[in-house]
């Protein structure tokens, strides 16, 4: 099928409405949106839409199958602000890696390599590996590999509409659970902050727009207000609750969005901040039911009780991984130092 899609591409399907054409495993059962797809295992040929149910002049319906393949259309999952929804293509199927199709998540940051004119963002690993593929890589974890890298020589590198997945980790490393994944950015995202700046109303005194992140800035272990922005729910506040272990992950993040869901399906993959309470404005406040003074007594302090002064209004902390299933409200994130020490090569943040 890959020969036939590759043969096919410029010729078959030659239509304005067409972003790509790719082939699955997993076919769509019956016409509908991205977020109402169902799907069924069968080989078929993926078309990628613009826009679905779009039939440009001049151009006819697509057929439901050609010669002995099935035909599936999908509307396109684009870029959407800052981050972007995925749209994976497949790999060469040596291995378990990389068979499903869509898979829907926030990539972010701007990342480097010392001596590397590269430019990389991360998401989660979930996001952009198959289950079965997560198997794999807590199978090679547990054996004494330590990177999704090493799997990747094993076949073509796996590619999204933003660029190439260089690592990923998914699993336990130094006790702490760890899902992120790293994409080498073949094109520029846009500046997180410069969406922060849009809600400029969620903040009393105006925030140093710099993003900063030092190692264990998410070894936190009293409540504090933080902020996600996702592709799929924008900029929401939350919570920082307590750390847990969440069906064997341990030292997960827990977030209370209090007043409403801090994050949908699709935000997985967002950079979790912790936001300075002396920035954020009462109506942020009251939606999460809590006393700013106390709050800046309880930050100012260190471990010790200790009087510290910070002028960091945005640190990095975090992954968002996923909601709860039991509390909508609730969202889950992993820690931001052992996802960077779990990659294979040493990534730093930068603006």
């Amino acid at each position: 099928m890959r020969q036939f899609v590759k043969d096919k591409k410029h010729t078959q399907f030659e239509c304005l409405n067409i972003s790509k054409i790719s082939y699955s495993c997993i076919k769509g059962r019956k016409f509908a949106k991205p977020e109402n797809m169902q799907f069924e295992e069968k080989e078929c040929i993926v078309l990628s839409v613009f826009l679905k149910g779009w039939i440009p002049v001049g151009f006819e319906k697509f057929p439901d199958k050609v010669g002995n393949y099935f035909i599936d259309v999908r509307e396109f999952q684009g870029i959407d602000m800052h981050g972007d929804k995925i749209d994976m293509l497949s790999a060469e199927a040596t291995t378990t890696v990389y068979k499903q199709e869509l898979y829907t998540c926030t990539v972010q940051g701007n990342l480097k390599v010392d001596g590397d004119e590269s430019t990389y963002a991360l998401t989660c690993a979930h996001g952009v590996l198959s289950k079965s593929n997560i198997l794999e890589l807590e199978h090679d974890l547990k054996i004494g590999g330590n990177h999704a890298g090493a799997l990747f020589k094993e076949t073509i590198a796996p590619k999204c509409n933003l660029g190439i997945i260089k690592d990923a980790f998914y699993g336990i490393h130094n006790q702490v659970f760890v899902d992120i994944a790293i994409v080498e950015l073949k094109r520029p995202l846009k500046n997180i902050t410069d969406e922060i700046r849009k809600h400029a109303s969620d903040f009393d005194i105006p925030p140093l727009y710099k993003l900063r992140y030092k190692t264990n800035f998410d070894d936190i272990n009293r409540k504090a207000i933080v902020m996600k922005y996702g592709c799929k729910s924008g900029l929401t506040f939350g919570l920082f609750v307590e750390r847990v272990e969440l069906e064997n992950k341990p030292d997960v993040l827990v977030i209370d969005g209090v007043s409403k869901q801090f994050s949908l399906p699709g935000d997985s993959g967002a950079i979790l901040l912790m936001v300075d309470p002396k920035i954020v404005s009462n109506a942020v406040l009251n939606s999460l039911e809590v006393d700013r003074e106390y709050l800046i007594a309880l930050n100012d302090q260190d471990e010790n009780g200790s009087n510290v002064q910070e002028n960091d209004h945005f640190k990095i902390i975090g992954i968002v991984h996923g909601c709860s299933k039991d509390d909508t409200k609730i969202t889950f994130c992993t820690r931001m130092t052992p996802s960077m020490s779990a990659l294979k090569q040493s990534y730093h943040f930068c603006s």
